[in-house]
């Protein structure tokens, strides 16, 4: 459950004015839920590579572009 709420804190501090909708969101809608994990996942995987040297900038490029999409799906759910 502990990692549930964190990915559930995540994604309100990114729509901090949607708290409510975001709960409402994570707590009955599945496809919600693994967004919001992918998009942890993507985030963590960006951090990794900005701490690897130059042989990964193409990859943090990538992880930023996925990062992106992501956020404008999470953006899609929360404001239908």
């Amino acid at each position: 459950m502990n990692v549930e709420n964190n990915l559930l804190e995540l994604i309100k501090t990114k729509f901090p004015r949607q708290s409510v909708r975001i709960e409402q969101l994570f707590k009955n809608d599945k496809d919600f839920r693994d967004l919001c994990t992918d998009y942890f996942s993507s985030l963590q995987a960006l951090k990794k590579y900005r701490k690897i040297s130059l042989e990964g900038e193409q990859s943090i490029e990538d992880y930023q572009i996925v990062l992106n999409d992501l956020e404008k799906e999470l953006y899609d759910y929360i404001f239908p």
